[in-house]
């Protein structure tokens, strides 16, 4: 946490978002999990450090979580 950049990447979603939960995997700092609170949010992952992003859950439940 000593430096933060912008989530930004090609497969998140545009305009307006809510909250952004983010957590980075303990087996490999490359996949990083990215739960949205948007109108085309969800769960996302990048196995790429968050240069792509894939959205692989869009519960709208569950983005109420992050």
């Amino acid at each position: 946490g000593n430096t933060w950049k912008h989530l930004e990447g090609k497969g998140l979603p545009s305009g307006i978002v809510g909250r952004i939960g983010v957590s980075v995997s303990g087996g490999d700092s490359n996949r990083v999990y990215a739960l949205i609170e948007a109108k085309d949010g969800g769960l996302y992952r990048s196995d790429d450090g968050g240069d792509t992003w894939t959205r692989i859950n869009e519960d709208q439940r569950l983005t109420q979580r992050a």
